[in-house]
């Protein structure tokens, strides 16, 4: 069964070990207000990983959570 990372203290810890930021995102980490702000008009397509730079540092964007 898959347990949801904020339920689980052991899949949180987890979880946490491997975001290079050492926590969990928050809304607030999103900049959505830039997003749909003029700054961003000419921005057409993109898509924007929103990891705390695990991607970056593994390469994987799952980091070894498949495992858990």
């Amino acid at each position: 069964m898959t347990v949801p990372v904020t339920e689980s203290a052991a899949v949180r810890e987890a979880a946490i070990a491997q975001i290079p930021l050492r926590r969990l995102g928050k809304p607030e980490d999103i900049a959505v207000l830039f997003l749909d702000s003029d700054l961003a008009s000419f921005i057409a397509v993109a898509a924007y990983v929103v990891d705390g730079g695990q991607t970056i540092t593994t390469g994987n964007v799952f980091g070894r959570f498949l495992s858990l």
